[in-house]
């Protein structure tokens, strides 16, 4: 019994010294996005109709580089705060997203890819304050000094979708 404990121990240090690669489409994908991003444009926050959206952006990698990280602060109507903390991966085969909002929810979901020279589709499902939902988000960063950011949600595994935010972000 303890032969084979050590020797799982041996396997997993000797697994956990190899020093991984950064993947290049993250490095990539970070330099073009990586700025402070002023945005304008629409949103619909529960229980409120849709309201004019002001916001920041902040793109950055982090963790040795692994991960894009945004940073986002907004005002949604007069009075309303949304904010969140997103991370972007890219395993080899596909992009990867978790993403922690101020009002309890969390998204965790997966993109095919970029394609058309920085447009990307993600699928997201979404849970927290009420039931697990399916989220499409969608990014065009085709333009360096411009994105362009919409999103949508169905409460009713993808039967329908409903228009959840759309904005454009200006460096």
């Amino acid at each position: 019994m303890r032969l084979s404990l050590v020797v799982l121990v041996t396997g997993v240090a000797a697994t956990a010294t190899a020093d991984p690669k950064v993947p290049q489409e993250v490095t990539d994908l970070a330099k073009s996005l990586t700025g402070t991003w002023k945005c304008t444009g629409t949103a619909t926050l529960a229980p409120e109709p849709e309201a004019p959206l002001t916001g920041t952006l902040k793109t950055r990698a982090d963790l040795d580089g692994f991960w894009i990280r945004d940073v986002f602060d907004a005002k949604v109507g007069k009075t309303t705060r949304f904010k969140y903390e997103a991370f972007t991966t890219f395993d080899g085969k596909k992009w990867r997203r978790v993403l922690l909002d101020n009002r309890g929810s969390q998204a965790l979901g997966t993109c095919d890819g970029v394609k058309d020279g920085g447009r990307m589709d993600w699928n997201l499902d979404v849970m927290g304050q009420g039931p697990v939902a399916m989220f499409r988000d969608h990014l065009d960063a085709t333009d360096p000094k411009l994105l362009k950011l919409s999103g949508e949600l169905s409460s009713d595994k993808g039967k329908s979708w409903t228009k959840v935010y759309e904005m454009t972000c200006k460096k």
